[in-house]
């Protein structure tokens, strides 16, 4: 099994390598995005509250370069909170629009 999740990462980290070399190009589609969850627990006095208050996020992201460089890019997100029995929800879409510079990094492009 060690083996073979070795293999996976190697496969993996040079498939990445060989991406990269074509990242911010005219053309490309970007995704990626973030999940996140939170809980929290008031302490007043070394007494803990019954109610705890917890939250969740997603925010997918999709970017597409129009030219070299620059990307147009849309995050929507969702949110979700919640208070003993009371919840919260919240939706909102964001626009990214995004210049990424080219720092000529040390791999040799072919």
């Amino acid at each position: 099994m060690k083996k073979l999740t070795l293999i996976f990462t190697i496969l993996t980290l040079f498939s990445i390598t060989l991406n990269a070399q074509n990242f911010a190009k005219s053309g490309v589609i970007e995704a990626g995005g973030s999940l996140g969850f939170s809980s929290q627990t008031a302490v007043f006095n070394r007494q803990s509250d019954d109610k705890s208050t917890a939250a969740i996020s997603i925010e997918p992201f999709v970017g597409y370069f129009i030219i070299d460089g620059v990307e147009l890019g849309l995050i929507p997100s969702f949110v979700r909170s919640s208070y003993g029995d009371n919840s919260n929800s919240m939706f909102e879409i964001f626009f990214a629009p995004v210049y990424n510079f080219d720092m000529r990094g040390n791999l040799p492009v072919h």
